[in-house]
């Protein structure tokens, strides 16, 4: 269960193993006999995490994998998009006219799509 505080992306909250839990109607939080209480939760979505007081996941510690490319990939992979290539290629203008142009194909395929579900009606 979560409560919400006075931050927008703020939680607290607790993971319980019961159907006892007890709602203040002033607050709107809930709570539970702490003998069912397994842990406590606490964090910013975006920031960081706590379980029973420990740091679990903190925005500012986090640190890439290193990705590794498969020997095979599907045409659709996303590397072969010709902005992404041109960009790769420092050809800036060009690689915005292509991401343009793919997202306006993009747009019309839903519209497609949209319309053909409309029919179906």
């Amino acid at each position: 269960m979560f409560s919400k505080d006075t931050f927008p992306d703020y939680f607290n909250g607790f993971i319980a193993n019961t159907d006892d839990l007890k709602l203040d109607k002033k607050t709107g939080i809930y709570s539970v006999d702490k003998k069912y209480q397994h842990a406590k939760l606490e964090g910013e979505w975006s920031r960081f995490i706590n379980i029973n007081d420990t740091c679990y996941w903190l925005q500012d510690e986090q640190v890439l994998a290193d990705m590794e490319r498969m020997e095979f990939t599907l045409p659709s992979d996303c590397s072969y998009r010709p902005d992404i290539i041109l960009y790769k290629m420092n050809m800036n203008d060009k690689a915005q006219e292509a991401k343009t142009i793919l997202e306006e194909i993009q747009r019309n395929d839903r519209n497609l799509r949209d319309e053909y579900k409309k029919s179906l009606k």
